[in-house]
């Protein structure tokens, strides 16, 4: 019984040993960064959220919330502090403002140009937005052929098409007979 028990702890520790070798030779090894990376300390704590203060907000800069996206503005000069439209994108959310009107808060929109419009407190202006300069047009407008009733759609002519080639009828080759009197083919 001894040669038995012993046969099989030799036996156990041979397939421990290659069970071993082969998971160390058959594992892919990690690779490791040729310059390691060292990363930066995290900020420090503050102490106030400890002692049950609320974190405070920090607020986004206000050039980043609002977003001009259209004016309506009237052409003379003079009647540009009475009157006038902004469209104003406010953290996404389009509104259309009268001259005057609240913008958000306490802001207001103080003034309306051709293509800007200037936000404030208390009639004092302290930002302002402008629209991004247009595209130009990459066509001209059609013309309207004289005689034409206004207000009817223009449709360009098309274009003249190419002449159509007359066919050609191609005939075969006469055959000739053949010497043995047999016909061709």
């Amino acid at each position: 019984m001894s040669a038995r028990l012993s046969a099989f702890f030799v036996w156990a520790v041979l397939a421990a040993s290659l069970v071993f070798w082969a998971t160390q030779l058959l594992v892919k090894p990690l690779h490791v960064a040729a310059r390691p990376v060292v990363a930066a300390p995290p900020p420090p704590a503050s102490l106030d959220r400890l002692f049950g203060a609320a974190p405070v907000a920090v607020a986004a800069p206000a050039s980043s919330r609002f977003v001009l996206l259209g004016v309506v503005a009237p052409r003379a000069a003079v009647d540009r502090g009475r009157e006038g439209l902004a469209v104003i994108a406010v953290d996404g959310q389009a509104r259309t403002v009268r001259l005057g009107g609240v913008v958000d808060g306490d802001l207001r929109l103080v003034a309306v140009e051709p293509r800007a419009a200037r936000i404030g407190h208390a009639g004092v202006a302290e930002m302002t937005l402008q629209l991004p300069d247009p595209t130009p047009v990459a066509a001209a407008p059609p013309v309207v052929p004289q005689g034409m009733p206004p207000g009817m759609p223009v449709v360009p002519a098309p274009a003249p098409a190419a002449p159509l080639a007359t066919p050609q009828v191609i005939s075969p080759p006469p055959q000739q007979p053949q010497p043995n009197g047999m016909p061709p083919g």
